[in-house]
């Protein structure tokens, strides 16, 4: 049934408090109107949720699913996934495991949009349990991605859209390199997130999700002038000498680079 499961966030400490005060006295001799007053205790914890992000803030969060990719980026109002790390030969996988608590755990259940980077099991694995699991709106991903239905949109250097006054843009790919045949990670969605200024002369922060682009395309985004400036970056292809040019990171210059590798690797 439908309400068999109930997920709710993890409350803060005075709810889980209430909680627990709740459920002794329910289990407390006396009269069974005054035991059940303690469900009222249980309301907080079952009704509170997540501070969600000022407007024109976001929040980002690099998920630990171990050899992979997945993020997640929360606006005010709106929720998106970049990626959902890998499938494993057991038959899970990392949406159901690591993706789906995390979600749940920050009372989200439906998603705006879904970045598919490219088609690599480390980084769509997943996708098949958090489809299952909640409603998603909008699917952008790169060409190797086989999504089924009718959401999916190709990534397209250009695509931009707002929300709660944060800017998403597509730096890569641009529409002519789906003309020739490419691997799968040089043809990787770039997704470059901005927030907005806090006061004048306080430019807004910056976030620069890479997939797995390789050298050749890192050179080709700087010397066609697109924009990679970053505060954040999740470093491409979770840090192999394939990618991070010298000249790639001169030019996003970021106070933050993040990796997402497997352990020991």
């Amino acid at each position: 049934l439908d309400l068999a499961v109930w997920h709710s966030p993890d409350p803060p400490v005075w709810a889980q408090a209430l909680l627990r005060l709740g459920a002794a006295l329910i289990m407390a001799p006396g009269f069974l109107p005054t035991r059940l007053v303690g469900i009222l205790f249980f309301m907080p914890a079952l009704l509170w949720r997540p501070e969600p992000p000022q407007p024109g803030a976001f929040r980002l969060t690099v998920l630990d699913v171990g050899q992979g990719l997945s993020v997640v980026v929360e606006t005010r109002t709106h929720r998106l996934l970049y990626d959902a790390g890998p499938a494993f030969q057991s038959g899970s996988d990392t949406g159901e495991r690591v993706v789906l608590p995390y979600l749940h755990g920050r009372a989200i259940r439906r998603l705006d949009a879904v970045v598919a980077s490219h088609g690599d099991l480390d980084h769509v694995g997943g996708l098949k349990s958090v489809l299952a699991a909640m409603p998603v709106t909008a699917v952008l991903a790169g060409p190797s991605v086989r999504w089924p239905g009718t959401l999916l949109r190709h990534c397209e250097r250009g695509q931009r859209w707002t929300w709660d006054g944060v800017v998403f843009t597509v730096l890569h790919p641009a529409v002519a390199d789906y003309a020739g045949p490419a691997r799968p990670n040089a043809m990787s969605c770039v997704l470059r997130i901005t927030s907005q200024p806090k006061g004048p002369g306080t430019p807004g922060r910056v976030a620069l999700l890479a997939g797995d682009i390789e050298r050749p395309q890192e050179l080709r985004l700087r010397a066609q002038g697109v924009d990679l400036r970053a505060d954040v970056l999740l470093v491409p292809h979770h840090g192999s000498r394939t990618s991070s040019s010298a000249e790639f990171l001169d030019a996003v210059a970021p106070g933050w680079a993040l990796v997402q590798a497997g352990y020991r690797n």
